[in-house]
């Protein structure tokens, strides 16, 4: 639950307040059952606003941020552009400073959020919470996420090209037709994700990772092989070893086969035959 400030209510709810004040004074009826955007309203015996309790309705909050340890300025941008419901404010911002900005929201918790095409290029999200955050064809290139939670958050179309995913958890994360060239997911947390039609170009992941994922028309890594169950890799001791005894038996079937036709070739030269090729005689009449 977050609480909204009294001065960061939308403006028609001031003006209520504002216009109901000037003919009855400050209002100190029960609000007790009032509705406000489908919640509730907090009340007290004596409220010139109400305190709201919410993150849901048009307008949204970062709330409380114990483990921000990030840049606060920087915090206070972005939650200015979440309450004015304009993520403009902060990737004009964000432009402003240069293409080799790069913002510090460490530790930032931006759960639940819909952040649809913000920019976030270079920025430090290590140790972020994105948990089911709206994430959609933002711009995250060479983003450091590394720790981050991203679980069930919505990054289709979103461009990571250069990210650091490390360590981090997209458990049930939406890549699909997101860039991920280049990206770093060591020992990342795969599992569910979809990168259906997803590029991982020159991207550094273990086979194994890949293997949890739902893929389809994913471009993957040029030396990256996604290793079934029944990989002979994946196999047990002894069926490496039946497979390894089985693989020298047919090189030394080769070798002897190759050293008899060495062989019948000498002899065939001290008569002076030249041996042909099978299908190549003559039939006689």
């Amino acid at each position: 639950m977050i609480l909204y400030e009294k001065n960061r209510l939308p403006s028609s709810i001031r003006s209520f307040f504002s216009i109901y004040s000037c003919f009855y004074g400050d209002l100190t009826l029960p609000l007790k059952g009032i509705i406000l955007y489908n919640q509730p309203v907090i009340w007290s015996t004596r409220l010139t606003y109400p305190d709201i309790y919410t993150r849901e309705g048009p307008f949204m909050t970062l709330g409380e941020q114990p483990d921000f340890v990030g840049n606060e300025r920087q915090l206070k941008i972005l939650q200015k552009a979440l309450e004015e419901e304009n993520i403009l404010i902060w990737n004009k911002f964000n432009n402003s400073n240069g293409p080799r900005f790069k913002a510090n929201l460490k530790g930032i918790n931006l759960s639940g959020l819909k952040l649809k095409e913000i920019n976030l290029n270079r920025a430090n999200l290590t140790a972020a919470d994105l948990t089911a955050t709206d994430l959609r064809f933002a711009k995250m290139e060479e983003v450091m996420l590394s720790g981050a939670n991203l679980e069930n958050a919505d990054l289709r179309g979103a461009n990571l090209n250069g990210a650091d995913l490390s360590g981090s958890s997209l458990l049930n994360c939406n890549l699909s037709k997101a860039k991920l060239g280049r990206v770093n997911l060591n020992d990342a947390d795969l599992k569910g994700a979809d990168m259906t039609d997803a590029s991982l170009t020159g991207a550094q992941v273990k086979p194994e990772n890949l293997a949890k994922t739902i893929m389809s028309n994913t471009k993957l890594p040029g030396k990256i092989k996604i290793i079934s169950k029944t990989d002979e890799t994946s196999a047990p001791p002894w069926l490496k070893a039946k497979n390894e005894e089985e693989q020298r038996k047919a090189f030394r079937l080769n070798k002897e086969k190759e050293v008899a036709d060495e062989i019948e070739k000498k002899q065939l030269r001290r008569l002076g035959i030249k041996k042909q090729p099978y299908g190549s005689w003559d039939d006689e009449d």
